[in-house]
């Protein structure tokens, strides 16, 4: 995989915990950052796709505002009640 090089800032307090989880880990400072950061990235696509999926879901339902979710869950009660 081809790589580029990038400069960050971070607290000395910040590098010394990624430098301890690498060690800890047996990895680079590079490797550990990388992972992070392609973590961070795939977590928020996900959740990015759900929210999207949660949009179209909602609007198939009619849900429009955060008082139909609550009058749905208040109706879904009442007729488990009966």
């Amino acid at each position: 995989m081809k790589t580029k090089t990038v400069n960050i800032s971070l607290p000395p307090q910040v590098l010394e915990m990624i430098d301890l989880r690498a060690r800890q880990e047996y990895k680079s400072r590079s490797d550990l950052i990388r992972e992070a950061a392609l973590e961070y990235v795939r977590k928020q696509n996900n959740w990015e796709l759900f929210r999207l999926e949660a949009a179209r879901r909602a609007k198939e339902l009619g849900i429009r505002t955060e008082d139909d979710v609550e009058e749905m869950i208040d109706s879904m009660r009442r007729s488990r009640k009966r």
